[in-house]
């Protein structure tokens, strides 16, 4: 679908959570749920027995899982959308993407003033570094900064 995702953000946020929401359905436990719904099931709700409070695993009747279900759809279906008027709203106004030249210099050095990685010893770089000057490193040109840490 042509996603740009570089963090993971997507899979490691929606996938996981969506897990852990459906899960309830199938993992309510009787005293969990007692706790977050009070001891009295139901009390002016259209549910009234623990078997629609519980998981299924636990001897719920599918019910809690509904909800869970119901819920899934609601908290995806709204992240669709916002994230999709956000998104779509950058991309209109062409602030969503970076330049084609700033991508392929890098981000690190055309944004942040530096670059992301450094070849050779780690400890060497920083230190030199420190020592270094920063001509153009933050104004996005590949200045002394980036070549001078390089061992």
């Amino acid at each position: 679908i042509g996603v740009d995702d570089p963090l993971g953000a997507s899979a490691l946020h929606f996938g996981p959570g969506l897990v852990g929401l459906i899960a309830v359905g199938f993992f309510g436990e009787p005293g969990l749920t007692e706790g977050a719904y009070s001891f009295d099931y139901g009390t002016n709700r259209k549910h009234h027995s623990e078997e629609d409070f519980i998981g299924i695993f636990y001897g719920g009747n599918g019910t809690q899982l509904g909800f869970q279900v119901v819920a899934a759809l609601i908290f995806t279906a709204y992240g669709v959308v916002t994230c999709g008027l956000l998104f779509y709203g950058m991309k209109f106004a062409k602030i969503l993407r970076v330049t084609e030249e700033d991508e392929l210099m890098g981000l690190d050095l055309t944004h942040h003033g530096g670059p992301a990685y450094y070849e050779g010893d780690a400890i060497s770089a920083v230190k030199s570094r420190t020592h270094a000057p920063t001509n153009g490193a933050s104004t996005g040109e590949a200045g002394s900064n980036a070549h001078s840490v390089a061992a």
